[in-house]
């Protein structure tokens, strides 16, 4: 029985609704604080990207496995959706999470990412 067409969305949504809720909260800021107006460039410690995105990776990779048949778009479509999630998160807080909360956080897009794809596949 093949899941439905909601599952196969929600990394993607996830990343939206941060996206959108990072933009929501930049220009409620700048509308109580006119003076500044210039926005920072975003920092992201790649090193702790990475470690998120190596948390789905591996993952996705293991539901690949587990589920009937292994298709790596779904593993490449989820690991890619982490990496949006994780930018979106990181421009929602302001800053980039450190090593030690992107290692607590790989282990949750872990194993999101190995239910979403042993669902699909």
């Amino acid at each position: 029985m093949p899941a439905p067409t909601f599952i196969y969305i929600l990394p993607w949504l996830l990343a939206a609704i941060l996206l959108i809720a990072a933009e929501v909260r930049d220009r409620v800021s700048r509308q109580d604080h006119p003076q500044d107006r210039t926005r920072k460039p975003l920092e992201i410690r790649w090193i702790s990207a990475s470690i998120f995105v190596g948390g789905s990776l591996i993952g996705s990779i293991l539901g690949g496995l587990t589920g009937s048949e292994f298709r790596t778009t779904w593993v490449a479509l989820y690991t890619v959706s982490s990496l949006v999630v994780f930018i979106a998160l990181t421009r929602l807080l302001g800053r980039s999470p450190g090593v030690t909360v992107s290692a607590m956080l790989s282990v949750c897009a872990a194993l999101a990412s190995f239910l979403l794809v042993s669902s699909v596949a």
